[in-house]
């Protein structure tokens, strides 16, 4: 007896894979959210809790907040693993923003505005709502007024706040110094202001806080004005005082140098003859008599260059070697 053999395929399809999905979140508007299922078939059918009822609509809207467990079912009836799916909690409108503003101060020109923080994630507007940013300072505002909001997501945007920066402290004009006669003595003088700082070489001269400083010693002098509100001015140009001398022992002083348009001598020695001489020795100026020992020369005249002051006082001498600007 023979035997009859048939072939055939059978095809064995197995369960449907995990479900991918993707959410739609309730906004300040939309208090609801939706899920969307990606289709593997044709045929499937979707459910959205735990398969307990089943649909044709991959997509299913107007979910509460909450969990849900998605699961795809095939033709056959076969059910894939849930995917746990999460529609987020509404999000809640920012309260009003609390704002710092901080107007320019002494040592910074422009201002800043500072927002207080109510939820991670929040970005904030200076502008109005024209632009928005994630950090909450703006450190760098100029003077004016400015309309602060805090978004939450594109819809859920705060009330304004509005907040003036005004202008800062005047910050006092680089002050100059000029050298004066004070009861008989030369002393140097600032213009006026508040309050001053007098410097020796850069560095600050301990209680020299009037306009005028007597500067006894060889150095460069500047002045800072201070104003009432403790801004501080740039210094002054430096003006450079030289404490010499030799005759007799008799001190002298001479300055500023290099000088503009005066130069200021001071000596014990009122007998003294002065002269000033060019570097090619010779004599622009002659002083030989005074009154006082203080003098003022006027050197508007002389071509910028290197001069020599020389003092003589019986078998004495000295000279001082000084610029003319």
């Amino acid at each position: 007896n023979e035997v009859c053999k048939t072939t055939a395929s059978i095809t064995i399809e197995g369960r449907p894979v995990k479900p991918q999905t993707d959410t739609i979140s309730p906004t300040c508007l939309v208090a609801t959210g939706s899920i969307l299922v990606t289709k593997q078939t044709g045929d499937d059918q979707f459910s959205f809790d735990n398969g307990v009822t089943f649909g044709d609509d991959n997509v299913k809207s107007d979910l509460a907040p909450g969990d849900y467990n998605v699961i795809i079912q095939d033709a056959g009836g076969c059910n894939s693993a849930a995917t746990l799916t999460t529609i987020e909690d509404q999000p809640t409108v920012p309260s009003i923003p609390e704002v710092t503003g901080i107007d320019p101060s002494c040592t910074k020109d422009s201002g800043s505005i500072m927002v207080t923080e109510q939820k991670a994630g929040d970005t904030y507007s200076f502008d109005g709502g024209k632009t928005f940013q994630g950090l909450n300072v703006d450190d760098d505002v100029s003077i004016g007024s400015y309309e602060i909001l805090i978004r939450r997501s594109l819809d859920c945007v705060s009330d304004t706040t509005k907040v003036t920066i005004v202008a800062g402290p005047e910050i006092p004009a680089q002050p100059t110094i000029t050298p004066v006669s004070v009861n008989g003595m030369i002393k140097l003088q600032s213009t006026p202001g508040n309050g001053y700082e007098w410097q020796q070489n850069g560095l600050t001269i301990d209680d020299a806080t009037s306009q005028t400083y007597d500067a006894n010693e060889t150095g460069f002098y500047s002045v800072i004005i201070v104003s009432a509100d403790g801004c501080k001015s740039v210094p002054s140009l430096p003006y450079n005082v030289i404490i010499s001398g030799d005759i007799d022992d008799v001190t002298v002083g001479f300055y500023p140098n290099p000088a503009d348009s005066y130069i200021y001598y001071e000596t014990e020695d009122v007998s003294a003859e002065t002269s000033i001489y060019n570097m090619s020795g010779k004599q622009e100026r002659v002083f030989p008599t005074r009154i006082t020992n203080q003098l003022i020369f006027d050197v508007r005249d002389l071509a910028p260059g290197v001069y020599v002051l020389k003092i003589r006082s019986d078998n004495s001498s000295k000279a001082i070697r000084w610029v003319k600007r």
